[in-house]
C-alpha cells in the first residue's frame, strides 16, 4: 500500500495503483475501449524501453513513418536500494511492500521519461499505442512486481522466462492508455535475460538482410550484468558474469555516469595529457570509458604494473602525478575550477575484477563451442560502454585479445535497437524472438570448476 491506504491490496481507493500490486484499470469498459481504439490513429507512436541496471532507456517510435522520433534515457531509481541486482534482489525479499517499491519506482521513472518525450514532440503520450520492454532477468521481474528471489541462490533460476502481455492500466501506469498493451521480451536462462534476447534479435535480423549470417561472432554487452554470446552457423551460446557497476561509472572513486563533465577519455604525447569530457565542459568524475582509457594509458606508460600496482619509479612525467599513500594513492589525470579528478589505486582494482569476470565468462564460452580466438570474424560490442570505449584499451589491457584488432565494431544499445525493430516489425517478429530465447545455449560460468582460476588468471593487465 501507498501512504494514506488503510487496506492491504486495495483495488478501489487509487493509491495502491501503480507500486506493483495489479490493480483494477483506473480507466475501463467499453468507453475506454472505444477510446483506446480511436486513439489508433495514423500518426500514433509506441514506445520502447531498455531497462538497464544502471540507466533506463526509452525511445518513441512514429510508427506511421517507421522511425525513432525521440529518444531519452536516465539513471534507474532502483539504485537507490543498490547499484547491481544482487543488491536488489536482497531488497525485494524484505517484504512485500519492499518489492512493490523497487516495480513503482522504476514504472513511474519510465513514465516521467516518456512524458518528456511526448511534450518535447508536441504530441499527446495517450496516442502511445504500445509499450515494448528489454531488461536483464532480474529488471524484469522487478518491473512487473514479482519476486526475483530464485535468482538469489544457485542454481539462479528465473522465476518466469516468459511473461503474459499486460497493460498500463494493470501495471498502475496512469500517464498511459490504460489498455496499451505492455510486452516485455523473453527471458534465456539464468542471468541472461530480456535484453540480450533484444539484443541477438536485432544482430541476426541484421545478418539476414546484410547476408552475413555465416560469420562466427562474438558479442559483448558491458554493464553491471555483462552478457556475452557466440553466433556461429545458426548456433547461439550465451553467458553471463557479473562484471560490477565499473564498467558504467560507478563502484570508483570519482565515478559518474556519461553526464556533462565525466572524462569519457585521455590523450598523452608523452609529456603532456589532455582530458576529453563529455560536452567538454570542466572535469569532474570518470565514467566507465575514462576509467579503462586510464587503465590503458598509464599501463602504456609504465607507471601501473600488469599486478595492477602504481609505481612512481616510472620514467613516465605521469610518475610525478601519483600522490597519496595506502587508500588515498592516486594518480591525478587532471585538474579544474571544479577539483582535481584521480585514478586511485582502489579504482584500478575495481577494473581489474570487471575485466577478470568478462575476460574468464569469454574465454569459458569459446572453449565450450571450440571457438579459437582467431576464428572470430567479428566481435560486436553492445551498450553505452561498448559504444563509448576505445578499442585500443581494451586490447592494451588484455580484456579483448590483439587477434581481433580490426575485427572490433560497436553496435550502440544493442537490447534498444532490437525493442524499436520489434515495434516495427509487428507479430511476425515475436515469433522469431521466442524462438531466440528458447533455442539459444546457456553456459552457467557458477557451475564451471575453471572459472575462478581464470577469473584470477584474467585480472592481470596486459596485452595478449
Amino acid at each position: 500500500m501507498r501512504r494514506g491506504c488503510t487496506k492491504k491490496n486495495c483495488t478501489n481507493c487509487g493509491a495502491c495503483s501503480g507500486r506493483g500490486i495489479l490493480t483494477k484499470p483506473l480507466f475501463g469498459g467499453a468507453d475506454a475501449q472505444e477510446d483506446f481504439e480511436r486513439r489508433k490513429a495514423p500518426r500514433s507512436f509506441a514506445a520502447a524501453c531498455d531497462l538497464g541496471t544502471t540507466t533506463l532507456a526509452c525511445y518513441l517510435v512514429d510508427m506511421s513513418a517507421s522511425r525513432v522520433a525521440a529518444a531519452s534515457s536516465a539513471r534507474n531509481p532502483q539504485a537507490a536500494w543498490g547499484a547491481d541486482v544482487i543488491s536488489r534482489i536482497v531488497r525485494s525479499m524484505e517484504s512485500e511492500d519492499a518489492l512493490q517499491d523497487l516495480a513503482y519506482s522504476v514504472r513511474r521513472q519510465l513514465e516521467n521519461l516518456l512524458a518528456h518525450l511526448a511534450r518535447n514532440l508536441g504530441c499527446d503520450l495517450l496516442d502511445c499505442r504500445e509499450l515494448v520492454l528489454a531488461g536483464n532477468s532480474v529488471m524484469e521481474h522487478l518491473f512487473l512486481g514479482i519476486s526475483p528471489a530464485s535468482l538469489g541462490s544457485a542454481p539462479f533460476v528465473p522465476l518466469r522466462r516468459r511473461f503474459e502481455k499486460t497493460s498500463a492500466g494493470e501495471l498502475g501506469m496512469t500517464a498511459l492508455p490504460a489498455l496499451m498493451p505492455v510486452r516485455l521480451f523473453p527471458l534465456i536462462d539464468g542471468f541472461v535475460g530480456g535484453d540480450t534476447a533484444a539484443l541477438l534479435f536485432e544482430l541476426t535480423e541484421e545478418a539476414a538482410a546484410s547476408d552475413a549470417g555465416g560469420k562466427t561472432r562474438l558479442v559483448i554487452d558491458f554493464g553491471t550484468n555483462g552478457e556475452i554470446a557466440i553466433l556461429r552457423r545458426g548456433r547461439i551460446s550465451t553467458c553471463s558474469t557479473a562484471a560490477g557497476p565499473a564498467f558504467e561509472g560507478a563502484a570508483v572513486r570519482q565515478g559518474m555516469p556519461a553526464l556533462p563533465g565525466a572524462v569519457h577519455s585521455f590523450e598523452s604525447n608523452g609529456r603532456t595529457l589532455h582530458c576529453h569530457t563529455v560536452q567538454d565542459t570542466p572535469a569532474r568524475g570518470l565514467c566507465g570509458s575514462g576509467l579503462t582509457d586510464a587503465v590503458a594509458l598509464l599501463l602504456r606508460e609504465g607507471v601501473l604494473t600488469p599486478e595492477g600496482r602504481m609505481e612512481q619509479t616510472a620514467s613516465s612525467f605521469l610518475a610525478r602525478k601519483i600522490r597519496g599513500e595506502g587508500a588515498d594513492r592516486r594518480c591525478v589525470l587532471c585538474e579544474s575550477e571544479m577539483g582535481e579528478v584521480a585514478l586511485y589505486q582502489r579504482d584500478v582494482r575495481e577494473f581489474q575484477l570487471a575485466k577478470g569476470a568478462v575476460q574468464a565468462g569469454i574465454e569459458l564460452l569459446l572453449e565450450r563451442e571450440d571457438v579459437r580466438w582467431e576464428e572470430i570474424d567479428e566481435c560486436v560490442l553492445a551498450g553505452a560502454f561498448g559504444n563509448a570505449i576505445r578499442h585500443e584499451s581494451l586490447l592494451r589491457t588484455g580484456l579483448l585479445r590483439s587477434s581481433l584488432k580490426g575485427k572490433i565494431r560497436t553496435l550502440g544499445n544493442g537490447a534498444g535497437l532490437g525493442a524499436v525493430r520489434a515495434l516495427l516489425s509487428g507479430e511476425t517478429a515475436w515469433k522469431r524472438i521466442e524462438e531466440i530465447a528458447a533455442t539459444s545455449g546457456h553456459l552457467r560460468l557458477e557451475s564451471e570448476p575453471d572459472f575462478e582460476s581464470r577469473f584470477l588468471e584474467a585480472m592481470r593487465l596486459a596485452p595478449r
